[in-house]
């Protein structure tokens, strides 16, 4: 019976080392993961504005002007372009030195804006033609946030990159996603500790269950060594008194 005991402590240890490794693993991969991807490049452009207010476009005799030239319907367009990874994206990665190139689906009147985040950042070069939308090649550095701001005009101006020339980089058209360091950390333990839990869980319903048979075994045992003792008796009655006489 001591060594079925020694069997069971023993098992419970190595349940115990199983769901500290596996809540490590969990942990660790969730946190470490994201960061070994290759460079991604995220683009967006949140609805376009309207320059005109609402009701302004039934005003007789009403035009809007850009440097001499009308305009039909102007709206300003805020495009997004956010660097993931831990390495800079270098001017070489633009494939044969060319831009990247984003149809807007408008006519470009101008851009009027270019700013970087943070302001130590290489600002790239951006060039426009018609309804296309031209960005560098220049470097860009990790977590730099590049905004541009412009005039297009034509109804529902939208963003699609129709020319990709990024080499090792991904391009991906949405935000990136809020993946701080913080954020995977918690991620990361909520997971572990729901592995952890669960792993116990299992662990309690297995030790349970090798209680209950251990329990058993030991009962049957006993029942056995005590059925063999009572038939010894009754085949030899007189050997117990005589054991017990001083």
């Amino acid at each position: 019976m001591v060594i079925g005991a020694e069997q069971w402590y023993s098992f419970a240890n190595l349940l115990t080392a199983m769901s500290i490794v596996a809540t490590l693993l969990v942990g660790v991969g969730t946190i470490l993961v994201p960061r070994v991807r290759r460079q991604r490049l995220y683009y967006r452009a949140p609805p376009a504005t309207s320059v005109l207010a609402p009701g302004m476009r039934s005003i007789a005799g009403l035009e809007i002007h850009h440097d001499g030239r009308p305009l039909v319907d102007p709206y300003l367009l805020e495009v997004t372009l956010t660097a993931r990874g831990r390495q800079d994206i270098l001017s070489s990665a633009f494939h044969g030195g060319r831009p990247l190139v984003f149809d807007l689906g408008a006519r470009i009147v101008t851009v009027l804006r270019v700013q970087c985040s943070p302001e130590s950042s290489p600002v790239p070069k951006v060039t426009h033609e018609d309804r296309d939308l031209s960005v560098g090649p220049e470097l860009v550095k990790p977590r730099q946030i590049t905004t541009i701001s412009i005039l297009v005009d034509g109804d529902r101006p939208r963003l699609v990159c129709r020319q990709d020339v990024l080499e090792q980089v991904t391009l991906i058209p949405s935000d990136p996603p809020g993946g701080s360091f913080l954020v995977r950390l918690v991620v990361g333990l909520v997971l572990a500790s729901v592995v952890s839990a669960v792993l116990a869980l299992w662990a309690a319903v297995v030790l349970g269950a090798v209680a209950e048979l251990l329990s058993v075994t030991v009962l049957v045992a006993m029942a056995v060594v005590a059925e063999r003792r009572k038939r010894d008796q009754e085949r030899h009655p007189g050997h117990q008194h005589r054991r017990e006489r001083p």
